[in-house]
């Protein structure tokens, strides 16, 4: 018997800061893409006037923390996700569209491996990166973040540097697959002219950026990412085949 997820035994996580606009026009598109799994939206104790407006798509909930960036968010909550077969990361700013989209993706990971799908902008690389890149949403094999010790983010990191992580990571032990025909768009301010660059965008790039970008490179050369990759090929040992 060959390793499955249980759709209804795993979560999406939205980290969302100052948008409910932004996750009212997330939750229409759950609807329209015929979403049936669950989902959280981690926001801060003093927003929850503001999001408790918008009407979630049925299965998801709101959840309010004291942190306030994505990874700090992910890890406030942690106790409840830990065991879960799947862990999904979004974000408000992304407009699920294939419909099933989330079956798909869920169905796609085997324990020891991550799954992302054609966000229809970074995965088609720059200057600066190859084509295929971690984009759109992310959906974890909870034996796989329990295996290299990962709360989604990498110790320390709020927002920037996760797909570099994860793709070097890839790199030293294969654990990713891609979806290219499961399109979820990232309406971001740098590839949408109607969006502007927000408080949040620039507290993600400009505030956190830095930090996170040291925390991946440490992670990388200090010898963490070569130990991860080998807890990954131990688990791949311990999975069915």
């Amino acid at each position: 018997m060959t390793w499955s997820a249980d759709p209804q035994r795993g979560a999406w996580l939205i980290p969302s800061r100052g948008r409910p606009h932004k996750l009212a026009h997330l939750m229409a598109a759950l609807k329209e893409s015929e979403c049936t799994t669950p989902g959280l939206v981690i926001i801060q104790h003093h927003e929850m006037a503001t999001y408790g407006e918008v009407p979630l798509h049925p299965g998801w909930q709101l959840v309010a923390v004291d942190p306030e960036s994505q990874g700090d968010k992910i890890r406030a909550i942690w106790p409840r996700l830990h065991y879960l077969d799947w862990i999904g990361l979004g974000g408000d700013d992304q407009v699920p569209i294939t419909p099933g989209w989330d079956l798909r993706l869920i169905q796609a990971l085997n324990g020891s491996n991550l799954v992302s799908c054609n966000d229809d902008w970074t995965i088609h690389g720059d200057e600066r990166h190859p084509a295929g890149r971690i984009a759109g949403f992310v959906c974890f094999s909870g034996p796989l973040l329990r295996a290299i010790g990962h709360q989604v983010f990498l110790p320390g990191m709020h927002h920037t540097c996760f797909d570099d992580a994860y793709e070097h990571l890839d790199s030293l032990e294969p654990c990713r697959a891609i979806l290219h025909d499961v399109l979820i768009k990232h309406r971001h301010y740098t590839n949408s002219p109607d969006v502007a660059k927000d408080e949040t965008y620039s507290k993600a790039y400009d505030y956190y950026g830095p930090h996170d970008e040291m925390i991946w490179r440490i992670w990388r050369d200090g010898g963490d990412a070569a130990r991860a990759a080998s807890r990954i090929r131990g688990l791949k040992e311990l999975l069915p085949p």
